[in-house]
């Protein structure tokens, strides 16, 4: 019989809300797979940039397949 690959996996990427990094997420990525990738304004200390050049700095960093994209704010300042 063929072997009839299943889905791919799906993978969690969580974007730090502004002020935030990976410390906001520590007890969520201790349960669960989660790749963090910070933003310029959001996880990161500097200028930022266009939403178009936030767009594919993202898509960069997920690479194929699906993913499930998580955002994360604090929402107090």
């Amino acid at each position: 019989m063929p072997v009839i690959p299943g889905p791919p996996p799906v993978r969690f990427v969580l974007v730090p809300g502004l002020g935030l990094d990976e410390r906001s997420s520590r007890r969520l990525r201790a349960r669960l797979a989660v790749t963090v990738v910070p933003l310029p304004g959001m996880g990161l200390a500097e200028p930022v940039p266009p939403l178009e050049v936030l767009a594919d700095r993202l898509l960069d960093r997920l690479g194929e397949g699906p993913v499930v994209l998580v955002g994360h704010s604090q929402s107090c300042q």
